[in-house]
C-alpha cells in the first residue's frame, strides 16, 4: 500500500489545485468586493493594497473563509510595481490563474488646474501598471492554456466629459485595451472581461476631489444625495460576467446615460454635459 499522505501535504496539494487570484486596489470598495467573492469560492486570494490598515482588515474580516488570503503592500503607481508583484508570485508559486484589475483613482477638476504628478501617478495606476501586469500573466495564461482577466474601466471612459478629461482618458484607455486583448487572447481559451461601473458608493468622490469642488457639479449633487450603485453589487455583476465569460458587463445607475452619450458627436458631450 503507499504511504499515506499527511495533513500539510494534503492541504499543498488542495492549494495546488485551488484557483490562484490576484487582486489590485484590494483594501476597499469594489476590489474589497471581489476578494469576498473569490474566497467565498475557496479560491487563493493576493491582495494587493498600499494601505496597511486595510489589508489587515481584510485578515480579520475574511478569516472564516474556505480560500488562503495572502496580502501584499505596495504603492502601485510606482515604476517598478508591476516586477514586484510578479516576483511575489515566482517567489511563492502562485501561478496566477485569474487577474483582476481593480487598483485606480480620479481626479476631478479642470484639467490645466490638476496637479502633475498627481496625474502621472493616476496615469502610472491607470493605464501603466494594468497593461503590464496584463502583459505578464497572460503569457502564462497562454502556456496554460485558461485564465482570466478582469479589468474594471468605467462608463466615464465612454464619452469626454470636462473634469474627468485625463481620468476619463485613461478608462477609454482601458475599455479599448480590453476589448483588442480579449481578441488576441481567446484563441489561447484565455478570457478577458472589461467591468463598466457608473458612480459606485465608495471612497471615489473624496478621493477625486468631487466633494470638495465648488461650483456647478452634478457629480457632486448626485454623492451629496447618496447616489451611486453599492460596490457589492458592482462586484458581483462583474463577477458573474468574467465567469460567464463575457467581453464587457456595464452596471449602475448612470450606464443607460453613458450607452446614449457615446453615439452623439463626440466634442458635443462636454458642451451638453459641462456641469458634470
Amino acid at each position: 500500500m503507499p504511504p499515506k499522505k499527511s495533513d500539510n501535504a494534503l492541504e499543498l496539494e488542495r492549494n495546488k489545485a485551488r484557483e490562484h487570484v490576484v487582486v489590485t486596489g484590494a483594501g476597499s470598495g469594489i476590489g474589497k468586493e471581489f476578494v469576498k467573492l473569490f474566497l467565498q469560492d475557496g479560491a487563493n486570494v493576493l491582495a494587493v493594497s498600499l494601505i496597511d490598515e486595510e489589508l489587515n482588515a481584510l485578515k480579520e474580516e475574511f478569516s472564516g473563509y474556505s480560500g488562503m488570503l495572502c496580502t501584499l503592500k505596495i504603492d502601485l503607481s510606482k515604476e517598478n510595481a508591476c516586477e514586484l508583484v510578479e516576483n511575489w508570485c515566482q517567489e511563492n508559486r502562485w501561478s496566477v490563474d485569474t487577474l483582476v484589475n481593480n487598483a485606480g483613482f480620479a481626479i476631478y477638476s479642470e484639467c490645466v488646474e490638476c496637479d502633475q504628478l498627481r496625474v502621472r501617478s493616476m496615469i502610472n495606476l491607470n493605464v501603466r501598471l494594468l497593461t503590464e501586469l496584463c502583459m505578464v500573466f497572460s503569457r502564462a495564461m497562454i502556456k496554460n492554456g485558461s485564465g482570466n482577466i478582469l479589468n474594471v474601466g468605467s462608463t466615464t471612459g465612454m464619452f469626454p466629459t470636462r473634469r474627468f478629461a485625463s481620468y476619463g482618458a485613461t478608462k477609454a484607455y482601458v475599455n479599448s485595451f480590453s476589448a483588442s486583448l480579449r481578441a488576441e487572447l481567446r484563441p489561447y481559451n484565455v478570457n478577458v472581461t472589461c467591468l463598466c461601473p457608473s458612480a459606485t458608493r465608495t471612497n471615489f468622490s473624496a478621493t477625486s476631489g468631487i466633494d470638495d469642488f465648488n461650483g456647478k457639479s452634478l457629480m457632486r449633487s448626485y454623492f451629496q444625495r447618496g447616489g451611486g450603485a453599492r460596490a457589492s453589487k458592482v462586484a458581483r455583476i462583474g463577477y458573474k460576467g468574467m465567469r460567464r465569460r463575457k467581453a464587457q458587463v456595464i452596471h449602475g445607475p448612470g450606464s443607460t446615460l453613458a450607452r446614449l452619450l457615446r453615439h452623439l458627436p463626440q466634442p458635443l458631450v462636454p458642451v451638453i454635459m459641462r456641469n458634470f
